[in-house]
């Protein structure tokens, strides 16, 4: 078979000797023969094909007697293969630009968006959205008047009747959560005047900040509310006022893995008959203190949704409300476990030996295959919980000494190995419970995974077995009703934890010019990396602009980490920095002048695949996880819906993989524009009729968006490219080439610019000492390094002066400067 010599091209470099071969730089040439291949078969192909086409082009053009990168022996069949198939993974995810022939993103013509949105007045879609809540509340049937409630009772639920489930995906800044209160509060009066059962809603919010702003709301309302706290809740900030007056005893019970209400609180012992209690339980305790039977609204966050309440505490619930997206609670994905806890049982153990000899076999197909039932796995599991409820009830109990306490769960700590077998072989019950014969999902074994050195053992290898499930919502009842608030939840991701869930969705015209950015993706890697300052350079750049011309008042979106490397200090007074994970919910920004979402969210593909199989863990539906996205192209919506417009961006082949990267990347920026509040900007007065006639008596906000990723529902006004934006004219960037911001600090200074003294510089610009170093020495590599010509100045050097050498317009300039430093220093 004779194929055709390859010619490098781009930043590939390789050449052939006197006998045809390449002998160096072959990682190039085999990157261009998987690139070249996938090009060569227009009619698409297999990773198989694509494997047997690589291997017989690279084996007749390639020297592999040699090894490649000290650790590949190409000679070898299997590590050849081996590696093409890693640069077959990586190329395909590259599919669609090898396939076009571009090397770099651009702009694609004629693309339209996936959905074409189509918003709302704020006057219509808040119409909309009462009419929704109003309906929804009188599905419940104890909302109604007392004679429909006593036939209902007397009759029962229909077989057909479903229990009211809803999620709300009315836009943010819409009054979701102030109408819905505005609602409950309404309904409470009057089922109190009727005289009514005493009805009870648990309102779950994803921070206790924003649980304690809605209860204050709602009892300015006139309604009765509650806030309830975890046990250690404050223990860092305030650890005299946490709830539990013994908090640290709670932690050690819970590192242990106890049941803190049995373990510490309140135990009813069967054989005796006698109710052991705390010590402070009726005397002081200010966790119990927080149960109010008056209250109609307990607020709580969260992840109280997962725990096991009591009853004494909280109340029964009678309507389950969740606001903001609860989908991290729902998954379950811890870190690795020890190949060997799975020897605690029987047929777990008949799995390790499997699994030793075939490290790929499919542990539930194994498990069949052995005569293994599921019904085998839930009597070991059952077994085993009650011996481990046993081993758990004599580590603690009401009123033991903290030090007895922190001895007990130590060595109990040592036998929880057995717990971790327990959630093996639950979540296998259940896997093969649902009826899948393969494809196993919550049970995935890493047979060499690499641990980092430490002072105690070397570098090494070792056999984990990592764990991914749906935890159980422990709030939630058979016939409990369920309505969720989320501007950009997805019904699909919420019906796997909540069955018979419906969704509505509410689209609000946003009072906002959109300016998106093309040829820049946004990674959240690149703002938040030291190696990277330029990019949060350009980001202050383009904050700076933002504030001349759209106002003082503005807001950056952007990584924790950026924030860590000094991004705020870059800034202009009076603009804010937040970060993608702790921006849902907050409202103190709503007047904002302008925001810049700065990066993007963003999460590998292997970590998709895991939420996935982590929510459909016992579900029958087809998963394909092959580990990596491919590419797609993806249409703006734009203003100008005759000018459409597109880009390559990444996408996961599995619907339910994709869903899930949604709510972790292009919903999460969504959420960031929507702090501003955008909804009703600008409206005064009469709402109807402003609305009615698109009128707007006040200003716009201006939303900048530094990605090219197109975001969903957010109509973009223009498109213009990044460079401009953040004023980046040289090749990489940094305002104008090699040394022009060294001449903008120059000119700043008044044409005299202390090159020796950077930490200086650094704190005079408000940029990282690391920053300076790369701006001087990427004029010296880039530029010509000839500072009298850069800056028209001449090196000024006067003994025992603190700057030492200068770069100034004249040796008189530097004179002033230094006694202008000195005087500072005093």
């Amino acid at each position: 078979m004779n194929f055709s010599k390859l010619r490098p091209v781009g930043a590939l470099k390789f050449s052939y000797d006197s006998d045809g071969l390449v002998r160096d730089d072959r990682d190039n040439f085999i990157t261009l023969v998987v690139a070249a291949t996938i090009t060569a078969h227009p009619e698409g192909t297999d990773d198989g094909k694509l494997l047997g086409h690589a291997t017989a082009w690279v084996r007749e053009q390639v020297d592999l007697s040699a090894t490649h990168k000290g650790k590949w022996q190409l000679s070898d069949e299997s590590q050849l293969q081996a590696f093409l198939r890693r640069k077959i993974a990586y190329a395909l995810r590259k599919e669609t630009k090898i396939r076009a022939g571009k090397g770099k993103r651009g702009l694609v013509p004629g693309i339209a968006p996936d959905r074409r949105s189509d918003p709302m007045t704020p006057y219509a879609a808040t119409e909309t959205l009462r009419r929704e809540l109003s309906g929804y509340l009188k599905t419940l049937p104890f909302w109604n008047p007392v004679e429909q409630m006593d036939a209902f009772l007397a009759e029962g639920p229909s077989t057909e009747a479903t229990v009211p489930r809803l999620l709300v995906a009315g836009a943010a800044g819409l009054g979701k959560s102030t109408m819905l209160l505005e609602l409950l509060a309404d309904l409470f009066r009057v089922s109190t005047a009727r005289g009514d059962v005493k009805r009870r809603v648990f309102y779950l919010c994803p921070t206790i900040e924003l649980c304690e702003e809605l209860a204050l709301k709602y009892r300015a309302m006139g309604g009765r509310s509650i806030v309830i706290r975890g046990r250690t809740h404050g223990l860092a900030k305030d650890p005299d006022n946490t709830p539990c007056l013994k908090p640290r005893d709670v932690e050690t019970a819970a590192s242990a893995g106890l049941y803190i209400q049995s373990s510490l609180c309140k135990r009813y012992d069967e054989e005796t008959k006698a109710l052991h209690l705390c010590e402070h339980y009726e005397n002081g305790c200010r966790y119990y203190a927080q149960a109010d039977e008056s209250a109609d609204l307990v607020f709580m966050t969260h992840d109280m949704a997962m725990v096991t309440l009591d009853e004494e505490l909280s109340g029964k619930a009678d309507l389950l409300i969740i606001d903001e997206s609860i989908l991290s609670k729902l998954t379950s994905m811890g870190g690795g476990i020890a190949f060997d806890d799975m020897l605690h049982s029987k047929h777990l153990t008949r799995l390790h030996a499997a699994l030793t000899a075939d490290p790929i076999a499919d542990p539930i197909q194994t498990l069949i295959a052995m005569g293994i039932t599921w019904q085998d796995l839930r009597d070991e599991q059952v077994a085993m919980e009650e011996s481990d409820k046993a081993a758990r009830s004599n580590v603690a109990y009401p009123g033991i000494d903290s030090a007895k306490l922190t001895k007990n769960a130590a060595a109990f700590k040592k036998e929880r190995s057995k717990a971790t077998t327990i959630r093996m072989l639950r979540n296998l019950k259940n896997e093969m419970k649902a009826g899948r014969a393969d494809d196993t999902r919550s049970f995935t074994y890493a047979p060499e995974v690499k641990v980092a050195a430490t002072d105690k053992s070397p570098a090494h290898t070792t056999k984990l077995v990592f764990l991914q499930h749906r935890p159980k919502v422990k709030l939630l009842r058979q016939d409990l009703p369920v309505l969720m608030l989320d501007a950009t939840g997805d019904v699909r991701l919420m019906a796997y934890s909540f069955p018979g869930i419906e969704a509505v969705t509410i689209e609000a015209e946003r009072n906002a010019y959109v300016m998106q950015t093309t040829g820049n993706s946004g990674a959240m890697g690149k703002i938040g990396n030291t190696a990277t300052d330029k990019y949060r350079e350009e980001v202050a750049h383009a904050a700076r602009e933002m504030t001349d011309k759209r106002g003082p008042r503005g807001l950056v979106v952007a990584t924790k980490e950026s924030l860590e490397l000094g991004l705020q200090r870059m800034l202009p007074e009076g603009v804010d920095v937040i970060y993608f994970g702790n921006l849902r919910g907050i409202d103190k920004y709503k007047d904002r002048d302008w925001v810049l979402i700065a990066a993007r969210m963003q999460i590998r593909a292997a970590e998709a695949e895991r939420y996935a199989k982590a929510l459909a863990y016992d579900g029958m539906e087809a998963l394909s996880c092959p580990g990596h996205y491919t590419e797609a192209l993806i249409g703006y919506d734009l203003a100008d819906y005759e000018d459409r417009q597109g880009i390559h961006a990444v996408r996961h082949i599995d619907p339910l993989a994709e869903a899930i990267r949604r709510q972790f990347t292009e919903a999460e920026s969504v959420q960031a524009i929507d702090r501003l509040r955008l909804v009703f900007r600008g409206y005064s007065g009469d709402l109807a009729s402003q609305s009615a006639q698109w009128l707007r008596p006040g200003p716009s906000a201006f939303i900048c968006i530094l990605s090219e990723v197109p975001l969903p529902g957010i109509i973009v006004d223009e498109l213009a490219p990044y460079k401009e934006v953040v004023g980046r004219t040289g090749e990489r960037g940094g305002g104008g080439g090699p040394g022009s911001r060294l001449r903008k600090w120059y000119n700043e200074l008044g044409n005299v610019l202390p090159i020796q003294k950077r930490k200086w510089l650094a704190q005079r610009f408000g940029v990282s000492v690391r920053a300076v170093d790369n701006t001087i020495d990427d004029f010296k590599k880039r530029g010509d390094g000839d500072f009298k010509k850069l800056l028209g100045a001449v090196p000024v050097y006067v003994q025992g002066v603190t700057p030492g050498t200068v770069w100034a317009s004249s040796r008189q300039r530097a004179l002033e400067f230094s006694d202008e430093w000195q005087e500072q220093a005093r």
